[in-house]
């Protein structure tokens, strides 16, 4: 049994679709990322504001040190995502 394939032109371009399916990915990739940023700013912020709030203030230093790694590890995560991404 054989089956042919037909070779009757697309009624669009798939490389003008494809690229353009692509274009889109990115920006909502990216526009993730910015939200994944800032996700972990303000988590990290009410850490702090938290922490404050228990007038315990040998805590304080602790939760800022804290809050501040968890933005390194999200900004490093960002950029090593965007760097993939761009490649």
């Amino acid at each position: 049994m054989t089956t042919q394939t037909s070779s009757a032109p697309l009624p669009f371009d798939c490389q003008a679709t494809l690229r353009s399916w692509q274009r889109t990915a990115r920006g909502v990739t990216h526009r993730y990322l910015d939200l994944y940023a800032a996700a972990v700013g303000r988590f990290a912020d009410a850490e702090v504001e938290t922490t404050r709030a228990t007038n315990v203030p040998a805590l304080v230093p602790l939760a800022q040190s804290h809050a501040a790694l968890h933005r390194d590890v999200a900004d490093a995560y960002v950029t090593a995502m965007r760097g993939l991404i761009d490649a």
